[in-house]
């Protein structure tokens, strides 16, 4: 039965970083640059869809493109959680950073997909390389880069390992 309980933890948690965590993180990386950048925040919301929309008269593009990429760049701090000897912690930033890994994954397949030809999206990365056309190409690399760091990252901290010895089934 404690098992049970431990795995239903697990599982909430997950869902709450999917559909909570790194949705306000997400966001709160857009809201903080703009700030940061001259601009401000007219309208926040993270249910039904997390969206937030910023006043940006004021703001030149570098400004802007900054205020794009800090949405995926703050969640991505939570990587250094998964260096806590905390399981609870170190679960969190992991299942955080993974989904931030998957964020830059697919922000890069859609700039690969938007040099191809496609439709403009909107995605923050995409919005990056339409401000700083000239920029495509580095921007796309650091993204893959990032994305492949913070999964090296998460694979270095043994989540098999952490996950066996949070369940007793190997010791510590």
């Amino acid at each position: 039965m404690k098992d049970i309980i431990k795995y239903i933890g697990l599982l909430s948690s997950a869902m709450l970083c999917a559909a909570v965590i790194y949705p306000l993180l997400h966001e709160c990386g857009h809201m903080i640059a703009a700030g940061l950048v001259g601009g401000s925040v007219s309208e926040f919301r993270l249910f039904p869809s997390a969206y937030t929309q910023c006043n940006l008269e004021s703001v030149g593009d570098l400004g802007k493109a900054a205020i794009s990429l800090s949405g995926m760049i703050l969640p991505a701090s939570f990587i250094l959680l998964t260096k806590s000897r905390n399981f609870w912690l170190w679960y969190i930033g992991a299942a955080v950073s993974a989904l931030s890994a998957l964020s830059f994954a697919v922000s890069s397949a859609y700039c690969i997909s938007y040099l191809l030809g496609a439709n403009k999206c909107n995605d923050d990365m995409v919005r990056a390389i339409v401000l700083f056309p000239d920029c495509r190409v580095p921007l796309v690399l650091i993204s893959i880069a990032a994305a492949l760091f913070i999964f090296a990252s998460i694979a270095a901290s043994r989540p098999l390992k952490r996950c066996l010895e949070y369940f007793s089934i190997i010791k510590p």
